[in-house]
């Protein structure tokens, strides 16, 4: 695995190689930086259940002001330090719940331009995380969420300050943007 565009185009990233961890592929991520290029410039980037940390160091790669990568495990966190270690930006690690980083944000008075959410699949973690995310003062005004989750899991519409307007599908899982 290793970054596929902007400055750091090549750098490779470690990972376990378990199914408790589950990188956002190389082909997802391709496709949704196309998608939000023009946004990544300068951007205060969140990647929430970071794992080891692709999506936002691909950020960090492609322009990103900073990033903060919010994760609990121990095992992605040892990996998630070792892939950050040789980046130059603003990186924060918050090795927490991902309930817990964004009330903790939110206090900081801590606002985001992207936020990427990739939580495990089949939990019910992606409708709590946009609830939080819709009810927390942490998104920038033009804001873009992108929510990794099961084909079954589909993000609901029914957030007062976001709302889905586009879907992909990748194999068993989808990709969707909210703004």
């Amino acid at each position: 695995m290793k970054i596929i565009g902007g400055e750091h185009k090549g750098r490779g990233l470690l990972s376990p190689r378990t199914l408790r961890v589950r990188p956002t592929s190389d082909r997802v991520r391709e496709n949704i930086f196309n998608i939000i290029r023009s946004k990544c410039e300068g951007a205060v980037f969140l990647d929430l259940f970071a794992g080891v940390g692709t999506v936002g160091l691909e950020a960090l790669s492609r322009g990103a002001e900073s990033v903060t990568f919010v994760d609990s495990s121990s095992q992605s966190l040892s990996y998630l330090r070792k892939n950050t270690k040789p980046f130059q930006g603003n990186i924060i690690i918050y090795p927490v719940k991902s309930k817990v980083a964004l009330v903790t944000l939110a206090k900081r008075g801590k606002k985001f331009d992207l936020v990427f959410v990739d939580p495990p699949f089949d939990h019910g973690y992606v409708h709590e995380t946009l609830d939080l995310l819709d009810t927390l003062d942490l998104l920038n005004e033009g804001f873009l969420v992108i929510v990794q989750h099961a084909a079954q899991e589909p993000v609901q519409d029914q957030y007062k300050k976001m709302k889905p307007y586009d879907t992909r599908k990748y194999g068993m899982s989808c990709v969707t943007f909210l703004n």
